[in-house]
């Protein structure tokens, strides 16, 4: 059942960074809190393999992640902004 929730954020953060393309990310270094697990789990999931000296990194509950992640958790309505890098 993780899997299928899993899966599913993953097809709506593609489709909505495809969709997209001139939506901006939040800047780098903006912190949010998330009241999704599926998007708290995806953050995890990417922070192993996050190099933030080539993208943008932005902090979810804790956990480093992209902005571009973040961006998506914000325009889906599952994110709010706590502070940003301003």
């Amino acid at each position: 059942m993780k899997k299928l929730f899993t899966l599913k954020i993953l097809l709506i953060f593609f489709a909505f960074i495809v969709g997209c393309k001139e939506c901006p990310n939040p800047p780098a270094g903006t912190i949010v809190e998330a009241n999704s697990v599926e998007f708290q789990e995806l953050a995890k999931k990417i922070n192993p393999n996050l190099d933030c000296a080539r993208i943008d990194c932005c902090t979810m509950d804790g956990v480093e992640t992209s902005c571009a992640l973040v961006n998506a958790c914000l325009e889906a309505g599952f994110c709010e902004v706590v502070a940003t890098a301003d």
